[in-house]
């Protein structure tokens, strides 16, 4: 099914043709194309941070619940710290404020971690794949929302604008 902009099935204003139409819009522009790249080299220095701290915890036989949340955490606190000062570079909002919507992300992507770890390890998978398989997971949910959130507007006026939008196409 397309979702482009005459497809009845997918007015504009509506998740699926927001979602396709980010999706072409990131894939024709070079400067998120830029930022995608620098995102994902950081995303790579910050899993090796994150599996070798995990790794090391669950060798130390730290519980899984600990180990995964304490590599976690340090890991997003360089993941932060990077991506604001040398790649979104984003500085309308204060850093407060941007630190705050990235908690909220990264809580999400959290939780996830916890389910995608627990699920995978309580059927066979060795810890450190399941988590390596939860960063991967995590990649595309983390570049959009911090891209759009984090380092964009923030989470309440992106849904006021997708709620505007959506009055304004319905009238």
């Amino acid at each position: 099914m397309s979702l482009a902009p005459e497809d009845e099935s997918a007015p504009r204003g509506t998740l699926p043709f927001r979602t396709a139409e980010l999706i072409r819009r990131l894939a024709r522009d070079r400067i998120s194309q830029r930022l995608f790249i620098t995102y994902a080299a950081i995303g790579g220095l910050v899993m090796v941070i994150y599996l070798a701290l995990f790794a090391w915890l669950v060798s130390l036989r730290t519980p899984l619940l600990i180990a995964t949340s304490a590599a976690y955490f340090t890991a997003t606190a360089v993941h932060f710290t990077l991506n604001r000062y040398t790649n979104f570079r984003r500085f309308d909002r204060s850093g407060y404020d941007q630190a705050r919507t990235f908690v909220t992300v990264i809580g999400a992507q959290w939780l996830i971690t916890l389910a995608v770890v627990n699920f995978l390890s309580t059927h066979g998978v060795r810890p450190t794949v399941a988590a390596l398989i939860a960063t991967i997971v995590n990649f595309p949910i983390g570049f959009l929302a911090h891209r759009y959130l984090t380092f964009g507007v923030g989470i309440v006026p992106r849904i006021l604008r997708i709620r505007n939008s959506q009055n304004d196409s319905a009238s």
